[in-house]
C-alpha cells in the first residue's frame, strides 16, 4: 500500500496594522492641526454668535419701545 506524502502547512504570521496617525506625526504637526481646527471653529462660530446676539438685541428693542409706551400711559393716568 502506497501512502501520499504528508504536506505540512505553517500558517503565515499576520502583520500588525500600522500605527495611528497621531503616533506617527511629529508634535509640531499635531499642534498645527489643533490650531487649524480651533481657527476654523472661530471663523465659523464668531459670525454665527454675532448674528445671534444681534437678533436677541433686536427683539429687546421692540419690547422696550412697547414697554416705554405703557409706562408713559401709566404716568399720564397719575
Amino acid at each position: 500500500m502506497i501512502q501520499d506524502p504528508v504536506v505540512v502547512q505553517i500558517p503565515e504570521i499576520p502583520i500588525p496594522p500600522g500605527l495611528p496617525p497621531w503616533v506617527v506625526l511629529p508634535p509640531e504637526a499635531t499642534v498645527m492641526v489643533a490650531l487649524g481646527f480651533f481657527a476654523a471653529c472661530a471663523l465659523v462660530l464668531f459670525p454665527l454668535m454675532r448674528a445671534f446676539a444681534r437678533r436677541i438685541e433686536g427683539r429687546g428693542q421692540q419690547t422696550e419701545a412697547a414697554l416705554k409706551g405703557e409706562v408713559e400711559e401709566l404716568r399720564a393716568r397719575l
